[in-house]
């Protein structure tokens, strides 16, 4: 018990014995996502194994999910550290993310820490090493993958060295059904994610609403030709009746 007081101590900077059953131990209270998979990696170090941290607020649910006795927790929506709002709509899903580089953890062998055997793959640990910049690399695989979470909550429950972010020949990230964009900006990595299936859908919607649009644009062109039509005809009749009537007062005119 002491033990797991002294490691979440350092993420929420309470002091171990003030940690109380009631106190919160979620992204409320620890500044971004590298920090709450940091924590849960610490633990697991130690022995204390969370293999899903979904609804944990407290640290008596963290007591209660390690004894195996899962609460069920009411999910509460809460804005993410970084102040970014999570664009997600009914039509089309799309995930945002951006992490602080610094907030990962400076090791001497990345492939055998155990805060990145637990958040990338053997693959994408390989392919980071290499790169100029390693946390910046490993920040932006990061982002990619809440980002995707946040595009799909199915992937919230798939641990993050099982969501393996994949490279083309020029070097851009590529994730199967997704449309994913990454960038770093000073000490930040940003990125994007967007269901690939979401967009086709979208596409598909506003071809059938311009078809329709048209549809309905050329109904009402018809239905005012036909408007004139009959408005022509209706006046080549008052025309020869006109005439018609002129005539009879002509007649009627030279027999009186």
């Amino acid at each position: 018990m002491q033990k797991l007081k002294e490691i979440i101590s350092t993420f929420i900077k309470v002091d171990p014995k003030d940690i109380t059953p009631e106190t919160v131990i979620d992204r409320s209270v620890i500044p971004g996502s590298i920090m709450i998979h940091r924590m849960y990696s610490a633990l697991a170090k130690e022995g204390f194994v969370i293999k899903n941290s979904e609804g944990i607020r407290t640290f008596e649910d963290l007591l209660d999910r390690l004894n195996q006795k899962e609460k069920v927790v009411k999910e509460v929506s809460t804005p993410n550290s970084n102040g970014i709002v999570d664009v997600i709509s009914s039509k089309m899903s799309v995930g945002i993310d951006i992490e602080d580089i610094d907030n990962f953890p400076t090791v001497s062998d990345y492939r055998e820490d155990r805060f990145y055997q637990d958040n990338f793959s053997q693959k994408e640990i390989s392919y980071c090493i290499l790169q100029a910049d390693p946390k910046a690399s490993f920040a932006g695989r990061f982002a990619l993958k809440e980002a995707i979470v946040k595009a799909d909550n199915s992937y919230k429950n798939i641990p993050f060295n099982k969501i393996e972010i994949l490279n083309d020949k020029d070097g851009k990230p590529l994730f199967k059904g997704f449309s994913v964009s990454l960038s770093h900006a000073s000490n930040q990595a940003v990125a994007v994610a967007a269901k690939e299936g979401e967009i086709s859908t979208i596409k598909s919607d506003i071809q059938k609403q311009n078809i329709t649009f048209k549809k309905s644009i050329k109904d009402e062109i018809e239905d005012i030709k036909k408007e004139v039509e009959e408005y022509k005809k209706q006046n080549s009749y008052l025309i020869i009746f006109m005439v018609i009537l002129l005539l009879i007062i002509i007649i009627l005119f030279f027999k009186g």
